[in-house]
């Protein structure tokens, strides 16, 4: 089977699993950084004659890579629902072309270059996907205190740590085995 076959097939099995656009794609693919690109104003029109025969002008537009960051390899993408024109309009102006069926954006999801997508990649993505769905919003602060609290707590031993290696004298209770206390003078 060819690459774009297998493809179209991991694909496939993501829509079926996470869900469809309303124009049957499905919400989460796997594309190649290299075709990912978007439309961008560029200087100048492009004129076109209309059946009355009247020359219209239209803006040019180029496209431009969307993700830079990305040098041939396969990555998740999202697709992402358009808004009403006008609203793109006051957001982006008329230097970006609105992508009246949505757009797919690339996620954190990607392979090393030179690996391809599998199913055995494609299965581990759908399982951390429907997880994630299952948490509320709460598991979602509860997930991120425990982790902050970790990253609090080996801070501190680490600086306890430090402590105890530069001053033995002065971090532990007099009287105490393994240390050296210094006797009070009077």
């Amino acid at each position: 089977m060819n690459l774009h076959r297998r493809i179209n097939k991991l694909n496939d099995l993501i829509g079926r699993e996470l869900g469809r656009t309303p124009f049957g794609q499905p919400i989460y693919r796997w594309d190649y950084s290299e075709n990912l690109y978007h439309w961008m104003r560029a200087d100048g029109y492009d004129y076109e004659a209309e059946p009355s025969g009247l020359l219209v002008a239209r803006p040019r537009y180029e496209r431009r890579r969307l993700a830079l960051h990305l040098h041939d390899q396969w990555v998740i993408c999202m697709w992402e629902a358009p808004m009403p024109e006008d609203q793109w309009r006051t957001e982006h102006g008329y230097k970006l072309e609105w992508p009246k069926q949505g757009e797919y954006y690339p996620t954190n999801v990607d392979l090393d270059p030179g690996m391809e997508p599998n199913e055995t990649f494609t299965d581990v993505f759908i399982g951390c996907v429907k997880e994630q769905r299952k948490k509320r919003l709460i598991d979602f602060y509860e997930e991120a205190e425990r982790a902050a609290d970790a990253r609090e707590n080996a801070g501190d031993s680490e600086l306890d740590a430090f402590l105890r290696d530069a001053m033995p004298a002065f971090v532990h209770v007099p009287g105490k085995k393994d240390h050296v206390s210094i006797p009070s003078v009077a």
